[in-house]
């Protein structure tokens, strides 16, 4: 198609061929050729309960397919159960629930896909971490044996990170080992899952543990430093069951709380969370091989703010949530990234009922722009909720270089719908 000149460039940026719809934003008009930025905008259905009465134990989303999502939550009698919702446009229908642990003290629950119909779930059973397989067939979920991978010990801050379709690696708050941060190999035969490589990474007392795959054989992992105060990531690098501890890059960011990580790439991770202020905050870091570089952060939210959950939407924009404490609000935003930049959207309300929010988690539903989410209500009885995000495509007139995203086909005004080719590196 040739190319496009970006202000004066001689290289400039090659349209790529690609044309797509996208709803021009409030106040803009644009004529044919214009260069333009892509964003995502969002508007919430409504919300239904999925339990009534306590859940303070955790929750935890994960999209099954294009219309479906496995979610696990403390019920009512403080089980663990799960639960495939199914989503038509806006609106959710619940599936039965499946009790996968019957112990009232189930708590830090979470769950992640392993293959198109088996999850794994995992949870501190009061004392112990287990896990289980969850067989997904339609709404039905069949639920295999206890797997237990750290006995006679709490197991905090739960992050499940797949490597393949048989393997996956725990990471956790492990209070056997002093509150440092632990990491297991599950390999998964059938409903069978047994546990080795066990590696105390972070040398410290660690809480906030968020981590992500950045390819079959590396994880990344951001947490707090409990005995100083203080954030710190680190890369884990895989061999079999053995796992290899790379340095820790020690942020010096004071009281930080709520991490949510996300990998852009297998070399580049965004990491939301909530600074000594209560601002939510987002910076880059990039990593070559087991080094760690951190990027400027930039600030959002307000004061007094918690639970953060990130989610990737595109290689170039991240879905963030959290609660407004101070309006006990749910808030949501879209980030868009530029390089190691980072370009805020608009904070859109989804939840305003007076109450705060925690334990929010999301499951974007793949080839679509539909995000179900889940959250528990801090009321008097802690309510666990579920609700639908929509993202619609929009556009406007690029305001720099960095923000050009495509060149539009067709002209239009607010509110209109236009077509726009995309631009390629």
């Amino acid at each position: 198609m040739g190319r496009a000149k970006l202000n004066g460039q001689s290289g400039g940026a090659k349209i790529n061929g690609i044309i797509d719809s996208y709803i021009l934003q409030t106040g803009e008009n644009v004529s044919v050729g214009d260069f333009v930025e892509f964003l995502k905008s969002i508007s919430a259905g409504s919300r239904s309960a999925l339990n009534s009465s306590s859940t303070n134990g955790g929750t935890c989303a994960v999209a099954i397919n294009s219309q479906q999502v496995l979610v696990v939550y403390k019920d009512d009698a403080s089980y663990g159960v799960a639960q495939v919702l199914t989503i038509v446009g806006a609106t959710i229908i619940a599936g039965a629930k499946y009790v996968f642990n019957s112990y009232a003290s189930t708590n830090q629950v979470t769950v992640t896909l392993l293959t198109s119909n088996t999850a794994i779930v995992a949870y501190d059973g009061g004392g112990y971490g287990g896990a289980r397989t969850l067989a997904i067939n339609g709404s039905a979920i069949t639920v295999g044996p206890e797997n237990v991978f750290r006995a006679s010990c709490n197991c905090s801050y739960i992050s499940l990170v797949v490597l393949t379709s048989t393997s996956l690696v725990a990471i956790f708050r492990n209070d056997g080992a002093g509150c440092m941060g632990s990491a297991y190999v599950l390999t998964i035969s059938g409903t069978t899952i047994t546990y080795a490589g066990g590696v105390n990474f972070s040398g410290v007392q660690a809480s906030y543990i968020s981590a992500v795959a950045l390819s079959p054989t590396s994880i990344f992992v951001v947490f707090k430093d409990d005995n100083n105060n203080r954030m710190r990531s680190i890369v884990l690098t895989i061999n079999g069951s053995t796992i290899t501890p790379g340095t820790i890059l020690n942020t010096m960011l004071p009281s930080p709380a709520y991490f949510s990580v996300v990998a852009l790439s297998s070399t580049k991770v965004l990491i939301v969370f909530v600074d000594n202020g209560g601002y939510v905050k987002a910076f880059i870091q990039n990593i070559s091989g087991t080094t760690i570089t951190s990027c400027g952060a930039v600030s959002f939210g307000g004061v007094a703010n918690s639970y953060t959950k990130a989610i990737l939407v595109s290689a170039t924009s991240v879905l963030v949530l959290y609660c407004n404490n101070t309006l006990s609000l749910g808030t949501s935003m879209i980030l868009k990234i530029a390089g190691n930049n980072i370009l805020l959207g608009d904070p859109i309300i989804f939840n305003s009922d007076g109450y705060a929010i925690q334990n929010i988690s999301v499951g974007l539903l793949p080839s679509t722009l539909i995000c179900p989410i889940m959250y528990v209500t801090c009321n008097a009885t802690y309510y666990a909720y579920s609700q639908v995000l929509l993202l619609a495509k929009t556009a406007k007139k690029s305001a720099n270089i960095m923000s050009i995203n495509g060149v539009t086909k067709t002209k239009g005004s607010a509110g209109e719908t236009i077509k726009a080719y995309t631009l390629a590196d």
